[in-house]
């Protein structure tokens, strides 16, 4: 120890071995020696206090490679002896009583001429009991109108392309993949989402639902089908939905006669798609119903309408429709 100080600072403490020349400098080890009784004995390594500044700081590094590998760093409890838990480990910034608290930074350096060193957090495997647990927790706020941190995770980022986000299950199968270009979600039992509100699923191009069995709505309302509505004319319609209301041109429609109009729709994906037509609001006075919807190809079809009454028709009717395409 050095002396006290009243102005000024007190003497420092230099302990290190000598600089060697063909062969290596020499090693230092502090150690607290065993005991028979009682907890062993303790190593503290204290930085020192400041009333009016920043404190000390500890500085722990190994020694430079010139020419090859710099020196290992290893910071570890021994194992328990035949009963107990091996020790802990504490890396924990302390707390503030006005301001942030410290940062703590974990990562390997920048490599050139090679690639930059993994980093490992791994829970060790028991033999009794559930295995033990890994927790990543952002940290919470009681500020007024601010919310609790976030929790990033970000693959690295290559010259050519950006690697993904793999998460497996506890017997090694992938279970979830976010690339930029694929996510992706696989399991051997059952996939559920719930939300209190809604859910949107958005694709620029196709959403696929595809099932072994069948896809269920259970006893949902199905909404969100595109629809449209139009007019007869010159026994031709254009509607490009899914749905949609058709009126008819004619009001006279005799009965036992049959007319046809050509529905065009873009929907109409090809010769194998089906259109379901039926009558929405029929004519005044006769009774038509919808007999026929034949699509030859993609983009339109034929809606036949007969007059099945003992009248002609003596207004206008609707019919509605629905695409349903295999493919």
């Amino acid at each position: 120890s050095t002396g006290s100080s009243s102005s000024g600072n007190t003497g420092s403490i230099y302990v290190g071995t000598g600089v060697a020349t063909a062969g290596r400098a020499g090693a230092l080890l502090f150690s607290v020696g065993s005991g028979t009784s009682g907890v062993g004995g303790s190593v503290h390594v204290n930085a020192g206090r400041s009333t009016v500044n920043t404190g000390g700081s500890i500085s722990l590094m190994s020694g430079e490679g010139t020419a090859t590998s710099s020196g290992s760093v290893t910071v570890r409890s021994l194992n328990a002896g035949v009963s107990g838990a091996s020790g802990a480990l504490v890396f924990s910034t302390g707390t503030s009583s006005n301001g942030n608290t410290g940062a703590i930074y974990v990562g390997s350096g920048v490599a050139t001429g090679g690639r930059g060193g993994s980093v490992f957090f791994a829970v060790g495997t028991g033999d009794s009991g559930v295995g033990g647990s890994l927790y990543l927790n952002a940290g919470g706020t009681s500020a007024t109108s601010k919310v609790g941190g976030s929790v990033y995770i970000r693959p690295g980022v290559g010259a050519t392309a950006t690697s993904g986000i793999y998460m497996y299950d506890g017997v090694g199968a992938l279970r979830v993949t976010v690339a930029s270009d694929t996510i992706n979600i696989d399991s051997s039992g059952t996939i559920a989402l719930t939300a209190s509100s809604s859910i949107a699923i958005t694709s620029s191009t196709t959403i696929t639902l595809s099932a072994t069995t069948s896809i269920s709505f259970d006893s949902s309302t199905l909404l969100g089908i595109s629809t449209a509505s139009s007019t007869v004319s010159a026994s031709a319609v254009t509607i490009n939905k899914m749905s949609g209301q058709i009126t008819s041109s004619s009001t006279t429609l005799a009965a036992g006669s049959s007319e046809s109009f050509t529905l065009t729709n873009s929907q109409i994906t090809s010769a194998s798609s089906i259109v379901l037509a039926n009558v929405l609001t029929p004519c005044t006075s006769g009774w038509v119903i919808a007999t026929k919807s034949t699509v030859s190809a993609a983009g339109s079809v034929v809606i036949t309408i007969y007059n099945a009454g003992t009248a002609a028709c003596a207004s206008t009717y609707v019919i509605g429709f629905l695409v349903l395409n295999s493919s």
